[in-house]
C-alpha cells in the first residue's frame, strides 16, 4: 500500500520518493500487501496507450485509494535543501550527443536518452566499481542520477542540449569539496554543484483504512 501512495501521489520517478514526504501512514500500510486488478474502459485505450509519466494510471490510483480506502490527504510546500547543478568556472567539457547512437545494453532515461554500465577496478584492486556512460542524455538526465546518491539534485546549468559523457566512480567524496559530495564527481564535465534551498510538497494523511472487499 506505501509503494501505492507514493506512486499515486510522488510519480514514477522513484528518487523523489526520498524527498517528498508521505507522514501519517499507518504501520499495515508499509507491512500488508495487495494487488490490484483494473481493466482500462475500451473508449479509453488509445488515451491509455500514448499517456506520458503515467498521468492516467496515477489519477486512477488515487481515485481507487480515495474509494476503497476512504483516504483522505492533503498537500503542503515545505522548505529543504538540495543541490544545484551549475556550469564550473570554465567551459562545460560535454559532447553534442551523435543521433542514432545507442549501446546494445543500457538503462533509457526519462528523457528518452540511454546509460550504460562500464565495470571497472576499483584503485586497480579486486573490488569492483561501475562508471556510467550516458548517451543523447540532458542535464535534468544528470541531475535525476546525482539524486540517487542521497540530497536531491536541480539542474541549473541552463543548458538545453543533448550530450554523450562518462561519470566515473571515485572510491570516496573528497570531504570539503562541493563537486565530490557523491562518488561520481562532475568537475570533468566542466561543472559544479552548490548547496541551495528550495520549497516543495509533503503529503499528510488524514485518514486512510484497509481496502473494502471485492
Amino acid at each position: 500500500m506505501w509503494d501505492a501512495l507514493e506512486f499515486a501521489f510522488i510519480g514514477e520517478d522513484t528518487t523523489q520518493w526520498n524527498f517528498t514526504y508521505i507522514a501519517n501512514a499507518p504501520k499495515w500500510a508499509y507491512e500488508e500487501t495487495y494487488e490490484f486488478n483494473a481493466r482500462v474502459a475500451q473508449a479509453d485505450v488509445t488515451a491509455w496507450q500514448s499517456q506520458k509519466h503515467y498521468n492516467l494510471l496515477r489519477s486512477a490510483l488515487r481515485n481507487a485509494l480515495k474509494e476503497r480506502c476512504k483516504l483522505v490527504i492533503h498537500e503542503e510546500a515545505v522548505s529543504g535543501e538540495n543541490w544545484e547543478l551549475i556550469v564550473g568556472r570554465h567551459a562545460p567539457k560535454l559532447k553534442d550527443a551523435v543521433p542514432g547512437d545507442i549501446p546494445p545494453i543500457a538503462v533509457k532515461l526519462l528523457s528518452g536518452g540511454f546509460m550504460t554500465p562500464i565495470e571497472t577496478r576499483a584503485n586497480g584492486g579486486s573490488r569492483r566499481a561501475t562508471n556510467w556512460k550516458f548517451f543523447g542524455a540532458t542535464m535534468d538526465d544528470l541531475a535525476h542520477f546525482l539524486s540517487m546518491s542521497g540530497r536531491p539534485v536541480r539542474n541549473k546549468t541552463g543548458l538545453t542540449g543533448r550530450y554523450d559523457f562518462t561519470m566515473t566512480i571515485i572510491p570516496e567524496p573528497v570531504y570539503g569539496s562541493p563537486d565530490t559530495v557523491f562518488n561520481y564527481p562532475v568537475e570533468p564535465l566542466g561543472l559544479t554543484l552548490k548547496r541551495g534551498k528550495e520549497i516543495r510538497s509533503r503529503y499528510v494523511i488524514e485518514q486512510i483504512q484497509r481496502p473494502t472487499p471485492n
